[in-house]
């Protein structure tokens, strides 16, 4: 579904007796509040995308990261990725991949770890980047890298990014899951205004039947990578991977 379709079927999900946290659709209203509405349900529908990422896509990927001399702090959201990451796990420069705090495994540093040992760390002089850590939504590396070029972050990729700005984007999760992702987002939104009973058992169901189907999906994905793994028969069924 377009990113059209899906705010338009969010709408019909939410609009007989549900009650989002930022208000019914604002029918007839002036331009201005239905198009602030539908950035809330893009922000609803980003949210679910990015939980139901985490289950569909279980696998770490190779990401490239564009490096900026003198900038160290990289939002996993930002262009500088060649996907959208959820959750990165190890970084390699230079050919190298980059240590974690206790130096006993490649990976990446705390955020507490960092600033203990480095409490300076978002001040200090751009070098050759020695480590890197995770957080929140944010990679940094330390020290901010001196010239520009070229890095590789291993992790879990999401689906990228909708916006009401471009009512035309496809969502690139599975056609599948699209109904569970409005399903979510409806789940997500509503909850809290949700009575218990009818409303939140309604909604609770959407929720359960997108999570199902993201494990369905997810499944199958890490099935279809062990089968084309080159492995017998029998190392697949002991490697096969159940979520």
């Amino acid at each position: 579904m377009t990113v059209a379709q899906l705010v338009r079927r969010f709408r019909q999900t939410v609009a007989y007796d549900l009650d989002p946290v930022f208000g019914p659709y604002p029918e007839g209203g002036p331009p201005e509040e239905v198009a602030a509405w539908t950035e809330d349900a893009v922000a609803f529908l980003n949210e679910a995308a990015l939980e139901l990422s985490s289950v569909v896509y279980p696998t770490a990927d190779r990401v490239t990261l564009t490096l900026t001399a003198g900038v160290g702090t990289y939002p996993l959201a930002s262009s500088a990725f060649s996907a959208r990451l959820v959750q990165p796990f190890a970084v390699e420069i230079d050919g190298a991949r980059l240590r974690n705090a206790h130096g006993t495994a490649y990976g990446l540093w705390g955020p507490d770890e960092l600033a203990r040992r480095f409490p300076t760390w978002a001040s200090d002089a751009p070098g050759r980047v020695a480590r890197a850590a995770f957080r929140g939504d944010r990679l940094i590396l330390h020290p901010a890298p001196d010239a520009d070029g070229t890095a590789f972050v291993e992790g879990k990729v999401g689906a990228a990014r909708l916006s009401a700005a471009a009512p035309t984007a496809v969502s690139d999760l599975p056609e599948r899951l699209h109904p569970g992702l409005v399903g979510l987002a409806a789940y997500r939104a509503c909850r809290d205004n949700a009575q218990e009973g009818g409303q939140f058992s309604r909604l609770a169901a959407m929720r359960d039947e997108a999570m199902a189907t993201a494990l369905e999906l997810g499944r199958e994905s890490l099935n279809a990578q062990i089968a084309g793994s080159g492995r017998r028969d029998g190392d697949r069924r002991n490697e096969e991977i159940r979520i």
